[in-house]
């Protein structure tokens, strides 16, 4: 069975963390693509397919207002691995409530991401929408409505 190419978001706003974070994913056979802010992070993952995203803590915590929300956005659609860099040795981090964190950098490539389906960000956010609808069978009319449904042309891209 062949395999999957991986491909990894890697976000840190400090340099030599980033370079950190990369160097780590290089014998996991994985393709690292580091970006130094969550929002370069999200024009990417517009663009192209990815497995999963590797998070500095410290960057998470320093992001800033639309930063911080698009960092969120990504968690949420992404398999993410919280760490703190401590030398050259990555600490993953155990996030509180239910989130699912793995113990290490290999358990969270070999697993969480391979079980994941590598896909891109949608390219437009979703609204709650309401249609009424009618629907005519052989007793009569009935009356329902429908949710969820995606106006793209109406619906702003994200930036």
């Amino acid at each position: 069975m062949p395999q999957i190419s991986r491909s990894i978001l890697v976000v840190s706003y400090v340099e030599a963390t980033l370079e950190l974070l990369v160097k780590n994913l290089i014998p996991l056979d994985v393709t690292a693509i580091a970006c130094n802010n969550f929002c370069d992070a999200e024009k990417l993952a517009l663009k192209n397919t990815y497995s999963g995203i590797l998070i500095d803590l410290t960057s998470i915590i320093n992001a800033k207002s639309e930063e911080k929300v698009v960092s969120y956005g990504l968690a949420s659609v992404y398999p993410s691995l919280r760490v703190r860099s401590m030398g050259a040795m990555l600490i993953p981090m155990a996030m509180p409530g239910d989130a699912k964190q793995d113990n290490s950098l290999k358990d969270f490539v070999n697993n969480t991401c391979a079980e994941f389906s590598p896909r891109p960000l949608r390219l437009y956010r979703r609204r709650d929408k309401c249609v009424s609808t009618i629907r005519k069978d052989i007793s009569g009319k009935e009356r329902g409505f429908s949710l969820n449904i995606i106006f793209k042309s109406k619906m702003p891209p994200r930036r």
